[in-house]
């Protein structure tokens, strides 16, 4: 039925819904929450997702995804339908899990493809991100996450990303799901020196300046804040240098949050490191002061 979108459309719901467990503590019967980068609630392996992988639902949905680049409601649900198979079939911790060992790379790619595609539909661009993030966000059976990364990368996912957050900047659920997305991916050097190259620390201010005042838009700073976190967990100069930029708006956004404890934690282990950091080569003559580009002192 490649010709039927109602058809497809209803398939993808379905294998997406199947996916998904049903106990209310864990979904709160909201298919869509299993994407989110919440952690307020059970992660558990379900069989139905094993089941639905080993039957070739994921390469299926990839199909219908190639096959209708046009049809964004079509696009939405099948997206949709790949995070929830991602997030509960590849991200089990079972070791009798029979999901593939293989990284999906016509699935990633496919996922890609309709953010950077339908760059003006923010429902699009959450769903996609959520997805790649059911990916990324831990261990892929035997396989590294390292390596989806790379392979999120390769594809064209930080660029699209990107793209999309500059595109809806005072969309909180683009902005949180797109930084959420990119924390997951910051942990590679590779993936951080990304995020640089291509203004990510100018796309991280505006979602903060953007949603600094709004307290229902607060995961969006918690998100930014935790990106910033793993940008910083590195030797690599110029990366914290470019991070510098980012602390008026972690202050900002302490001050205006100050009972959002997860907030001004990472905050406060943000401004340790940055603290700690080595001032440099001993032979600089410098007086110690490790400069960036602008002239500011980091510490």
């Amino acid at each position: 039925y490649m010709d039927n979108p109602n058809v497809l459309r209803l398939a993808c719901m379905t294998l997406g819904n199947l996916s998904v467990p049903s106990r209310s503590d864990d979904v709160s019967n909201d298919r869509h929450r299993c994407r989110n980068n919440n952690n307020n609630y059970t992660r558990i392996s379900n069989d139905n997702a094993n089941a639905v992988e080993q039957a070739g639902g994921v390469d299926a949905i990839t199909s219908v995804i190639v096959q209708n680049f046009e049809d964004p409601s079509l696009q939405k649900e099948a997206v949709v339908a790949l995070g929830c198979i991602w997030y509960y079939c590849y991200q089990s911790s079972s070791t009798t899990s029979t999901a593939s060992s293989s990284i999906p790379y016509d699935g990633i790619q496919a996922v890609v493809e309709v953010s950077q595609r339908h760059q003006s539909l923010p429902d699009i661009q959450r769903v996609t991100y959520q997805s790649l993030t059911s990916l990324c966000c831990q261990q892929f059976n035997n396989i590294s996450n390292h390596k989806l990364k790379v392979s999120i990368l390769q594809a064209g996912g930080i660029d699209s990303i990107l793209c999309g957050m500059r595109n809806h900047p005072t969309s909180p659920h683009v902005q949180s799901s797109g930084l959420s997305l990119l924390s997951h991916l910051s942990t590679m050097d590779t993936c951080r020196l990304a995020i640089l190259s291509s203004g990510g620390i100018d796309v991280m201010i505006d979602a903060g300046r953007h949603h600094l005042h709004n307290q229902a838009s607060v995961a969006v700073m918690e998100n930014m804040v935790r990106l910033v976190h793993n940008m910083v967990c590195t030797s690599n100069r110029d990366t914290l240098s470019a991070v510098f930029h980012t602390l008026p708006s972690l202050v900002d956004g302490m001050v205006e949050h100050p009972n959002t404890l997860r907030l001004v934690e990472e905050c406060c282990v943000i401004f340790g490191v940055l603290a700690a950091a080595d001032d440099g080569d001993n032979d600089n003559n410098d007086g110690g002061n490790d400069k960036n580009n602008d002239g500011h002192n980091i510490k």
